[in-house]
Formats: structure tokens, sequence, C-alpha cells
């Protein structure tokens, strides 16, 4: 996980969204501050209403992924990653 993913998580705690879970496929870490890690979309057990991409050295694929998942409306990452719609 990424320095932008502990970021994002934080800022959504003061914010008041609530993180369901952080999607990573690398293996080995079960929770990231507090929040189940998953590996797949569809091996979360709660609903969510988007995505943020925080995956700093793939983030094209990650974002480009997410979006056939989930579309457009749904998939949201900072601007620092450069990755327009």
């Amino acid at each position: 996980m990424s320095d932008l993913a502990e970021v994002a998580i934080l800022s959504a705690v003061e914010s008041g969204v609530s993180i369901v879970a952080v999607v990573d496929r690398t293996p080995g870490q079960s929770l990231f501050i507090g929040k189940p890690v998953v590996p797949f979309y569809d091996s979360l057990s709660s609903p969510f209403d988007a995505v943020v991409v925080t995956d700093v050295q793939n983030a094209r694929k990650v974002f480009d992924e997410a979006i056939a998942l989930h579309g457009h409306d749904r998939v949201f990452a900072p601007a620092l990653l450069g990755l327009a719609r």
C-alpha cells in the first residue's frame, strides 16, 4: 500500500466518509490502518458507492480496471496521479 492510500484513509475519516476496504492484489496484509485488505472488488462483503485509486506504481492500470468494473461515475483518483478520464 502507498502513502497515498494512508493519506486517503485519514482524510476520509476526517471528512466523515466510510472506507469499506482496501483492494490490493499483493498478498500478505489483511489490515491497513484498521481497514480490511482484499485482493479483488468481488471479495468485498459490504456494498460501496465509489472507488478511489491510490496505487502510485500501477495507477493507470488500476484506474482503467476500476472503471471497466464500476463505471466512470464511481471511480476517482487524486489529480497528482495524472489520470484524466
